[in-house]
């Protein structure tokens, strides 16, 4: 049986994601949105049923926020969201405008 005892009893009763376990992530699909709804599930299931033969205790899976479709296919699946992240951008400096015309690395 795959470890999962530094998950809370919450965690591992609401399925939300635990960190310091054995985890297949997925960080993106790509599946047509017409096939979403049929194929998509089928591929997801068997990729996390491979990854829980290799011992792995949840999935993760990245989508974007509004991609519905695919939202709710991940749904079908049993999968609830866990976590959003929040990002922004902003003009890229110049080389120039770095010390010495160089861009840090």
């Amino acid at each position: 049986m795959p470890n999962t005892s530094q998950c809370s009893g919450d965690q591992r009763q609401t399925r939300s994601y635990c960190p310091g376990v054995s985890t297949c992530q997925i960080d993106d699909s790509v599946v047509t949105p017409v096939w979403r709804a049929t194929t998509g599930p089928v591929l997801l299931k068997a990729a996390i049923e491979q990854a829980a033969e290799r011992g792995a205790v949840q999935a993760v899976v990245v989508t974007r926020h509004l991609d519905q479709s695919k939202r709710d296919a991940l749904k079908s699946c049993g999968l609830t969201m866990a976590s959003e992240w929040q990002a922004t951008s902003w003009p890229p400096k110049t080389l120039a405008s770095y010390p010495g015309g160089r861009t840090p690395r």
